[in-house]
């Protein structure tokens, strides 16, 4: 019996070896050909290359000009920051600060490689990682296969994971919640109070977890310790907000609202793109709004707050003469986020999202999947404003994989062990 075990045992990891390289092979075959705004993400890179503890988030725009000129992508991601004189480095506070952390440890991990090569690198053996560790919490082989390919092999997953910018971070919170509603025996302990800091972290990063956040700990407080729950919670908020600052950042929900009503047909003939925002801003001031290098977005705060009051006001002027558009709107939204998304090349497309993601709900509503119901409307908190592209819904995905696997499980398995016993 020994023999047997430790033999299923050799089997099972040389089975995730082959599944690891699978998916290093699909990464390359899948690799996200889009690539992020370099006017957005090279503050990022600049400001890990430069940072110092105690100085805030600095970065070298010259940075961003150094990157334009590289011709190729590969060249781009091969690229390794160098710090900059401190006379040439300007503070930010534009957007969420945690992926620079993020980057700054991926250059610590891997210094032979370029930045963005390294947060790469960095988010592809976490996916691996995370694809084979929640895997484990399924009760069946079957099961775990399932996951792996549906979630761990996925095209539609691997273009994050291959995606340099901070939308993959908002799967690890999921994961832990698949983790805990699929294996009904896990319990965190007092392993939830690194689960507190962990999370917090990745607060800074992407602060749309945090209704996740507040589920997981929801869950732990139900079924393990309520003092546990309250206490890793409290703390999770105290790290998350005021000690690490993430909220210390100027952007704001207006822009997405605003160009998020140009997603769906619409009176005032808007479209679901950025430069909306700048035309209004355009029609309001008579001027172009400047996102170069030396211009309103790195050095002017009071002209992006302007650009952002016009986009409130717009959209809440929209909202008063439109409400059940706003609605409607929101509604689509919200059951997209049970399906793939929003598809930003086909309206069709993204009405039988909602219409699958309508059905998807039912049936878990239906099976009494309360925990997986909530958490994965938890992981879009935005589709009350914008609707849920990939990139914004990624933390669902692994939730609606394992919920899929799991309902789908309990209906086929018996069928097939029925079969099986008969064909014996």
């Amino acid at each position: 019996m020994s023999k047997f075990t430790s033999s299923l045992s050799r089997n099972t990891i040389l089975a995730y070896v082959v599944l690891a390289l699978l998916m290093l092979g699909a990464m390359r075959v899948f690799e996200n050909p889009r690539h992020p705004s370099l006017r957005w993400l090279i503050t990022y890179v600049s400001g890990a290359a430069n940072y110092e503890f105690g100085q805030g988030w600095r970065f070298n725009e010259n940075d961003v000009t150094l990157f334009q000129e590289i011709p190729t992508w590969e060249g781009r991601t091969a690229h390794r920051t160098e710090p900059s004189d401190p006379e040439q480095l300007i503070s930010w506070k534009g957007t969420t600060k945690g992926y620079l952390f993020v980057i700054l440890l991926a250059r610590t991990l891997f210094p032979w490689m370029g930045d963005l090569d390294s947060v790469l690198a960095l988010q592809q053996i976490v996916h691996i990682l995370v694809t084979i560790a929640v895997s484990l919490a399924f009760s069946t082989t079957r099961r775990r296969v399932a996951f792996c390919v549906l979630f761990g092999l996925n095209p539609l997953i691997l273009h994050i994971v291959t995606y340099p910018y901070y939308y993959y971070w908002q799967s690890i919170p999921s994961a832990f919640l698949v983790a805990h509603l699929v294996k009904r025996d896990l319990k965190f302990g007092r392993y939830a109070f690194l689960l507190a800091i962990l999370l917090s972290g990745i607060y800074v990063v992407r602060p749309t977890i945090l209704f996740l956040s507040v589920v997981l700990f929801a869950l732990i407080f139900l079924r393990e310790s309520r003092v546990v729950a309250c206490g890793a919670l409290a703390l999770f908020l105290l790290l998350a907000i005021p000690v690490l600052g993430g909220n210390d950042h100027s952007k704001d929900p207006w822009h997405t609202a605003y160009t998020g009503v140009g997603a769906y047909p619409n009176p005032y003939g808007l479209t679901f793109r950025d430069f909306e925002g700048n035309a209004l801003f355009e029609r309001k001031t008579g001027r172009k709004f400047d996102q170069g290098v030396g211009g309103d977005v790195y050095h002017r705060p009071e002209v992006r707050a302007e650009y952002s009051r016009y986009e409130k006001e717009a959209f809440l002027e929209i909202a008063r003469e439109h409400p059940f558009m706003v609605l409607r709107n929101a509604t689509l939204n919200f059951f997209q986020a049970f399906s793939i998304g929003y598809v930003n090349a086909s309206l069709s497309v993204s009405y039988l999202s909602s219409l699958t993601g309508l059905g998807f709900l039912g049936l878990l509503l239906w099976q009494k999947r309360w925990g997986f119901a909530i958490a994965i409307a938890a992981a879009s908190p935005f589709v009350i404003f914008s609707p849920p592209v990939h990139i914004y819904m990624f933390g669902g995905y692994i939730l609606i994989v394992a919920a899929a696997v799991e309902v789908l499980g309990e209906r086929v398995e018996p069928w097939l062990e029925a079969r099986a016993a008969r064909a014996r």
